[in-house]
């Protein structure tokens, strides 16, 4: 059986986020066309401003989904929404720790919805026995933490925490987390991650998770979002073909996001462009030029600030082999293209530093 998971929808009115209605209703449709009837929203399907349901109400009542059974757990932000509040028959509100058993979905599920002050380990053990079977799926909303975490702007601070040791302690076969807004994925974690970008911040393509409770593999599907923001820094480093080398980057912006011609014209882009050049006003037109019809963040220009002059050949040559070699191990290594450009500009400022 497969089944459709998202979270962190964070609906408003449409009148002031109508791209999220838009982004919900592409999944139904996706979903629609796979022959798949079930949808688990993991957390934060509205927004904590959010206090009339109707829109909501009236794309998920449409003749067309009603086949399609939705079932959310509360979140931080939508913590006080009670099942009560809905008269769709095709939708469900969870707000206590839940266990959908195995003629149902295939595997036991236990659904933890955010309950304030409470770690996650607390309530799995609280809810840990009445299970049917040795494999069993979790379905929970909170922050994960496994040795480092990522600040996520639109989520300051810690939410209901799920620890590795967790995972190993109780051992779920699969873990759907919400909360966290960017994508993750691990042999047993997966973060749907928001399924429409909320701002500049949550960066590249979003997807929504088609889920196989027979096999336990899942995949990513792509949803069609009306924005697509990016997010992006490039290094640039004097070189004989600098201005080619400029092209090229500026290109592997799209193409490394597996950003189409077609969904440029989708694309909001912020860009902080770093490194060296032999020639600060030719670098720039080049830039702007190739950038000229792509639309800007705010407001409306690309920060060039770490962007200094350099004529030091003996400096261009050791970063220039530096840029081959720690572009052979990232390739090696899949390492993502943020971390990318933050070792390249480290590597630019150590090279050129005592200029």
């Amino acid at each position: 059986m497969k089944i459709a998971i998202t979270a962190d929808c964070h609906l408003k009115s449409d009148e002031s986020s109508p791209e999220r209605y838009k982004t919900l209703k592409n999944i139904l449709d996706r979903m629609l066309e796979r022959d798949i009837i079930t949808l688990i929203i993991a957390g934060d399907l509205f927004d904590k401003d959010a206090n009339n349901y109707t829109k909501f109400e009236k794309l998920a009542g449409l003749k067309k989904y009603s086949e399609i059974k939705m079932i959310t757990i509360r979140g931080n932000h939508d913590i006080n929404i009670l099942p009560d509040q809905f008269t769709l028959p095709n939708f469900t509100v969870i707000d206590k720790p839940t266990w959908k058993m195995k003629d149902k979905f295939g595997i036991d599920f236990l659904f933890i919805p955010y309950i304030r002050n409470k770690k996650m380990a607390q309530v799995i053990e609280e809810n840990i026995i009445p299970r049917q079977s040795e494999d069993w799926v979790l379905v929970c909303h909170g922050n994960l933490i496994h040795g480092h975490r990522d600040v996520d702007p639109y989520e300051k601070g810690i939410y209901m925490p799920l620890l590795s040791a967790d995972i190993q302690r109780y051992k779920p076969a699969r873990v759907f987390i919400g909360h966290i807004h960017k994508p993750y994925d691990s042999t047993e974690i997966i973060i749907p991650g928001s399924p429409c970008g909320l701002d500049i911040t949550e960066s590249g393509k979003r997807s929504f998770i088609v889920f196989d409770t027979t096999t336990l593999e899942y995949e990513r599907e792509v949803v069609k979002n009306t924005t697509i923001f990016l997010d992006a820094q490039i290094s640039i480093i004097p070189a004989e073909d600098e201005m080619d080398f400029i092209q090229n980057e500026i290109e592997g912006i799209f193409s490394r996001r597996g950003i189409s011609k077609a969904d440029k014209k989708l694309v909001t882009l912020r860009l902080i462009v770093n490194g060296y050049t032999s020639n600060m006003k030719k670098a720039k037109k080049v830039i702007e030029d190739q950038l000229k019809d792509i639309r800007k963040y705010k407001d409306g220009s690309i920060n060039f600030d770490n962007l200094k002059i350099s004529n030091d050949i003996e400096r261009d040559f050791i970063i220039k082999k530096f840029k081959e070699e720690i572009g052979n191990q990232i390739s090696k290594n899949n390492v993502d293209s943020a971390l990318e450009e933050e070792i390249m500009k480290n590597a630019l400022d150590l090279v050129y530093g005592e200029q």
